[in-house]
């Protein structure tokens, strides 16, 4: 794969998500949106493998986090950011 190839299939891939609200792959979650891998999350965007965490925008690999934004691997914050 060249590089113009590469770049053109990632732009792709990365506007079929964009457009998309859909979760993959979690369980027990409400009311949130582009989520993976996430289990008992509520109102959270973008998170990433998290669990039991609430109105969150970007995490990745949290728990039980609220109203925090892009942490990684971070447990039981609320309302940090980065």
């Amino acid at each position: 794969m060249t590089r113009a190839e590469f770049e053109a299939a990632f732009a792709k891939l990365r506007d079929e998500r964009e457009g998309s609200t859909d979760n993959k792959g979690c369980i027990a979650c409400t009311a949130c949106e582009r989520c993976v891998d996430c289990t008992f999350c509520k109102g959270g965007t973008g998170l990433v493998r998290c669990h039991y965490c609430t109105d969150s925008v970007n995490l990745s690999e949290c728990t039980h986090c609220h109203g925090s934004r892009d942490l990684l691997s971070c447990n039981h914050c609320v309302a940090c950011e980065r």
